[in-house]
């Protein structure tokens, strides 16, 4: 099975995944977080990698909503993204805010 493009992944189908994998949807909205960051710094998974210490192949899985990062691989990425974990989950609960609006 090929591996689509990250930015091929819209919302819909990130919150999709979490759904299917019954995990709460501030996991997609993070990655929403992480690929906006990582866009504007115009990084890809390899520099993420590199300035946070996590496994590129590890950065690719959680992006495509495969696997569920711990807390101080979250930490890990948020900082080597110049922000602190409490930061990244605000901007995450914006934006799941805005996808998924009352």
């Amino acid at each position: 099975m090929s591996r689509r493009p990250l930015h091929d992944l819209s919302a819909d189908e990130l919150f999709r995944r979490c759904r299917e994998r019954q995990r709460s949807l501030i996991c997609a909205a993070q990655v929403l977080v992480l690929r906006e960051v990582m866009q504007l710094k115009g990084w890809r998974t390899g520099d993420l990698s590199r300035a946070s210490g996590v496994s590129r192949a590890m950065i690719q899985a959680i992006l495509l909503v495969e696997k569920f990062p711990t807390v101080d691989c979250l930490s890990r990425l948020a900082e080597a993204m110049g922000m602190t974990l409490f930061e990244l989950d605000l901007m995450a609960k914006i934006e799941l805010d805005r996808a998924m609006p009352l």
